[in-house]
C-alpha cells in the first residue's frame, strides 16, 4: 500500500475570495422531504441517461408550471383574451368546431393533429412527427418555426406572436394560431381519447 504524506500546515486567509462553487442564477437551495418513490424514479432516470437526478426533479417541476401556463393561455381564448407579453390581445368570440378529414385536423400551415392516434401527435411539414403523452392525458405544446416545444426551454428568439398553441384535452384538440389570430378545436375519435 502506498504511503500518503500529509501536507504541512499553511496559513490560508479564507476571508478573501468567494464561494468555491458559484450558485446558479435564478435557483435557490432548499431542503425538502420527498417520497422515496419519487427519489427512486428520478435516480433510475438519471442512471439510464447519465444525468443528475436532482436536476431531473427540477426540470419536471418547471415543466408542470409551464404546462399550466400554456393551458391558461389556451383557456384564455374561451375567456376572450390572450396576454402577449404585457399586451392584452382579443381572441375570437368563440372557439369553433372544425371538421377533420381522414383522421387529421389542420392546426397551422403544414401542421396536422392526428385525431385517431393513441398518443398526442402532430405531423409537421410533411416529413416529421411529434409524439407526446397518451391521448387521454392533457398536454399543451407550442409550434414555432417548424419546432414543437413541450417544455420550458424556449429557443433563442422565440415569440409567442408567431406561434401556434395546441392543447390536447382528452376528447378534443384545441388550437390557436397567434399570427393568424384564429383557432378552433377538433373532436378526437372516441377510441383515441379513452385509451388508458
Amino acid at each position: 500500500m502506498k504511503k500518503v504524506e500529509t501536507e504541512s500546515y499553511r496559513d490560508i486567509d479564507f476571508s478573501v475570495g468567494g464561494p468555491v462553487v458559484e450558485p446558479e442564477p435564478r435557483k435557490t437551495k432548499v431542503s425538502i422531504r420527498l417520497d422515496n418513490r419519487v427519489i427512486d424514479h428520478f435516480r433510475e432516470l438519471a442512471e439510464v441517461g447519465n444525468g443528475n437526478y436532482l436536476a431531473s426533479i427540477n426540470k419536471a417541476l418547471v415543466g408542470q408550471i409551464l404546462q399550466g401556463s400554456m393551458l391558461e393561455a389556451v383557456q384564455g381564448t374561451v375567456a376572450g383574451h390572450f396576454i402577449l407579453g404585457r399586451k392584452k390581445v382579443p381572441a375570437p368570440k368563440t372557439i369553433k368546431l372544425c371538421r377533420g378529414k381522414g383522421g387529421f385536423g389542420v392546426v397551422a400551415d403544414q401542421v396536422y393533429a392526428d385525431l385517431d392516434a393513441e398518443r398526442n401527435k402532430l405531423l409537421l411539414f410533411g416529413k416529421a412527427s411529434w409524439i407526446g403523452l397518451e391521448a387521454h392525458q392533457r398536454q399543451v405544446v407550442l409550434v414555432w418555426k417548424h419546432h414543437v416545444i413541450s417544455g420550458l426551454d424556449l429557443p433563442r428568439g422565440f415569440s409567442v406572436e408567431d406561434a401556434v398553441v395546441v392543447s390536447f384535452e382528452g376528447e378534443r384538440v384545441i388550437f390557436f394560431n397567434f399570427l393568424a389570430e384564429a383557432g378552433g378545436y377538433y373532436k378526437r375519435s372516441p377510441s383515441a381519447s379513452t385509451t388508458g
